[in-house]
């Protein structure tokens, strides 16, 4: 499916290591939520689009399953109605982890310290 691996901002590293220590998740687990959030609640994007974020941070995609690469895939074909090939797939994804990583961080600053974040993110 997709191999190699691809780059986060240290600004988006930031927010996933916040993210991490406030859900109690590891790292593929944060990853995952915050690009079911950003497939979910973001845009449609233009992945060549430039955030003007650098890209310095790399995670592999093997942290992924096969099978979750598979649904996210679908996912992103089914919001943008086109067809997406395998190599331009990563380019989408990379994009739409920041958005989610960017919603989380914000509900996680917006919360009142007595909720529990994991319910505020549904």
């Amino acid at each position: 499916m997709i191999s190699g691996s691809e780059k986060l901002s240290l600004y988006h590293k930031e927010i996933l290591e916040n993210l991490r220590a406030a859900l109690e998740f590891d790292r593929k687990q944060v990853l995952e939520i915050a690009l079911a959030k950003g497939i979910a609640e973001g845009p449609v994007i233009d992945p060549s689009t430039d955030t003007g974020y650098k890209r310095e941070w790399e995670f592999r995609w093997t942290i992924f399953s096969n099978e979750s690469l598979l649904l996210f895939k679908h996912l992103i074909i089914q919001k943008h109605q086109k067809a997406i090939t395998d190599s331009e797939i990563p380019k989408y994804m990379i994009r739409y982890i920041e958005i989610g990583l960017e919603i989380l961080g914000r509900i996680n600053a917006d919360r009142t310290s007595v909720e529990d974040f994991r319910f505020s993110i549904i």
